[in-house]
């Protein structure tokens, strides 16, 4: 997906509090404000959507979790495949 070079910080994310969504998760969000009391509200004045689950509360360096998750999985055993079978 669009964000899925994050993958590897999701869980640290998670932990951390922060709600992550999926592809459809957000996609169905963004729907849900194309009814039409958001259309009306939004002839008003500008809607406003935290669709950020927590993580703008969070204090969180996602730089830090990256590099630490990605050294992680460098130290990490790789799985080995048998292509023998």
């Amino acid at each position: 997906g669009l964000m899925g070079h994050n993958d590897v910080i999701v869980d640290a994310v998670e932990e951390a509090g922060v709600t992550t969504y999926s592809t459809e998760q957000m996609a169905g969000m963004l729907l849900d404000l194309c009814d039409v009391e958001t259309k009306v509200a939004a002839a008003r004045e500008p809607v406003q959507a935290d669709l950020t689950g927590g993580l703008a509360e969070a204090n969180l360096d996602l730089s830090e979790l990256a590099t630490k998750a990605r050294e992680d999985a460098a130290a990490a055993p790789a799985d080995v495949v048998d292509d023998e079978e």
